[in-house]
Formats: structure tokens, C-alpha cells, sequence
């Protein structure tokens, strides 16, 4: 049971970086293909960056509607976070 949740942790943990490093290497073929210039990598990442951000903040909400534990903290927790990083 314990190396099951230990490689439940490692997938999710991979896969939080994945998407970022993938598109960063594809993205000299994809700009290609879309016909978009080379600029435009900086716009997906916002967007990528964006909804990582309100994925986060949203975590209030949807602990508010297990409401098994007190998961409240955790969005307080996520937005303090959120904002000691970009000030």
C-alpha cells in the first residue's frame, strides 16, 4: 500500500513540472507548424501560469464542498503563498 501512494505522489509530482518542460522543447517545431511567431511561447506560458494560479485559489471552494475535514486552511494557506511569491 505504501508503494502505491509513493508512486500516486511521484506521478503527480512529474506531472506538475511536465507540460512547462514539453512545451519549452516543442515549441521550436510548433511555432513552426502553427505559423505563429516565436513570441507567442511567452503568451501560452502566461496562460499555462494563469491556471495553475486560479486552480490554486479555487481550492477554497471545492474543500468548502467536501467539508469532510477542515480543509479551509488550505486555500488561505495557497493564497498567502501566491502572494509572498510575486511581492
Amino acid at each position: 500500500m505504501f508503494s502505491i501512494l509513493l508512486l500516486m505522489i511521484y506521478l503527480a509530482f512529474v506531472s506538475l513540472g511536465l507540460p512547462d518542460a514539453l512545451l519549452g522543447s516543442a515549441w521550436p517545431i510548433m511555432y513552426q507548424e502553427f505559423a505563429v511567431p516565436v513570441s507567442y511561447s511567452g503568451t501560452v506560458f502566461m496562460i499555462i501560469c494563469g491556471g495553475t494560479i486560479l486552480s490554486s485559489l479555487n481550492s477554497e471552494i471545492e474543500s468548502s464542498l467536501w467539508n469532510r475535514e477542515n480543509y479551509g486552511n488550505f486555500g488561505a494557506f495557497n493564497r498567502h503563498c501566491l502572494i509572498r511569491f510575486f511581492h
